[in-house]
């Protein structure tokens, strides 16, 4: 690293004096040192376990919308193949939306059973004396 001091002949008007300097380059090397997990007593398991929940719902609001357009758009494709335009891209929408509710339903269930799966393992532990 090139002398981190400037030499005072070479001092601008509003540059840092010496000790200024000195002290943001401590606090600049600080800064590099710093673990950006660990701020503010934040730790690194609570910022996988946020970023697990939004991938989770993320995840779940996809999945609607693919099970939701994909039979509307077969429904489309016919209707313009065959020439049955709306009725073919309305069982289309119908079989859609019949499946995106189901495919919810299910992602919900399965993430209340886990939810409880976890409560019961919390509890287990507390009742066992860990």
């Amino acid at each position: 690293m090139p002398n981190e001091e400037p030499p005072e002949s070479r001092r601008q008007p509003g540059s840092p004096t010496e000790d200024e300097y000195r002290k943001l380059a401590d606090q600049a090397r600080a800064l590099r040192e710093h673990d950006p997990g660990t701020r503010d007593g934040e730790s690194r398991g609570r910022m996988n376990a946020a970023a697990n929940a939004w991938l989770k719902y993320t995840t779940v609001g996809l999945q609607f919308v693919l099970v939701l357009l994909l039979p509307l758009g077969i429904g489309y494709w016919g209707d313009t193949y065959f020439g049955t335009l709306p009725w073919l891209t309305l069982v289309g929408f119908v079989l859609g939306a019949a499946g995106a509710m189901a495919s919810i339903i299910r992602e919900v269930m399965r993430m209340d059973e886990q939810d409880r799966n976890k409560t019961a393992g919390k509890e287990g532990r507390e009742d066992s004396g860990e």
